[in-house]
C-alpha cells in the first residue's frame, strides 16, 4: 500500500515503507528507487556535526587515498590541468583537494559545517564525495551544485549505490544514522533528466560522474 508521501526526487506517489529497522523507518519510491528516512528519525545538528568531527581522514591513510581515487581517477579523464573544482561537502579536512591539487588543479571547498560560505562563482568541476546521503532536501542540494558549475561542467558523486538484499541485512552504511537517502543508478538517471544532466561515467557502484549541459 502506498504513501501518502511523494517521493523527495521524482515527486511520484508511489511511495512504500520499505523497512523499519535501526529505531527508524526507511522509505522507497518505486519509481525511481530513491530511499528516504523521514523527518522525525533525523539526528540533530549538533549530533551530525559531532559525527563528522570523529571522521580521521588524512593524507597519510594509503586506504582512503585508495578510497577516493575511484572517482579523482575518472574524473581526471574529463578535465584538464589548471581546471578549477571544489570539494562539496568536504569535511573538515579536504584529502580530496589536497589529491587534486598534487594533480595540477585548483580547489575549494565547501562544507556547511566546517567551510560554511557558500561560493559566489563558479567552477569547472564540483567532487561530491560521501555526502549525498546526507542530504535532507536531496533537489535543493543539487540545484546549488548546479548553480555554482559553469556550464559543460562535471559534477562527481560518491555515495554507495544500494542493493536490496543487502540494504535489508545489517549494511553498515545504512546504520549510519546521519544517512538519510539513498540511491540507485536508476534514481541518478532521474536526476539527470530533472537537471538535463548527461551522464559521463558510473562504475554503477557508487560512483556518478554528471555533464552539465
Amino acid at each position: 500500500m502506498f504513501l501518502s508521501t511523494k517521493c523527495h526526487i521524482c515527486k511520484c506517489s508511489s511511495v512504500l515503507e520499505f523497512l523499519e529497522a535501526d529505531n527508524r523507518k526507511y522509505f522507497l519510491c518505486e519509481n525511481c528507487e530513491f530511499i528516504f528516512v523521514p523527518k522525525q528519525f533525523w539526528v540533530s545538528k549538533t549530533e551530525e556535526k559531532l559525527r563528522y568531527e570523529q571522521h580521521r581522514n588524512n593524507s597519510n591513510d594509503k586506504g582512503y587515498i585508495e578510497f577516493l581515487s575511484q572517482i579523482t581517477e575518472p574524473i581526471k579523464k574529463f578535465i584538464q590541468e589548471g581546471s578549477h573544482g571544489i570539494d562539496y561537502g568536504c569535511g573538515p579536512n579536504s584529502v580530496l583537494s589536497d589529491m587534486l591539487i598534487k594533480a595540477k588543479m585548483h580547489m575549494t571547498q565547501y562544507d556547511p559545517f566546517f567551510y560554511p560560505k557558500f561560493p559566489n562563482h563558479r567552477f569547472d568541476f564540483l567532487l561530491s564525495t560521501e555526502t549525498f546521503e546526507h542530504f535532507q532536501n536531496p533537489l535543493k542540494e543539487i540545484r546549488n551544485i548546479s548553480s555554482i558549475v559553469h556550464s559543460q561542467g562535471l559534477i562527481g558523486i560518491m555515495t554507495s549505490f544500494w542493493q536490496k538484499d543487502i540494504f535489508i541485512k545489517n549494511w553498515h552504511y545504512r546504520r549510519d544514522k546521519t544517512h538519510i537517502c539513498f540511491y540507485t543508478l536508476r534514481t541518478f538517471e532521474y536526476i539527470a533528466d530533472i537537471f538535463q544532466f548527461e551522464i559521463l561515467y558510473t562504475d554503477k557502484n557508487r560512483i556518478v560522474i554528471f555533464k552539465k549541459k
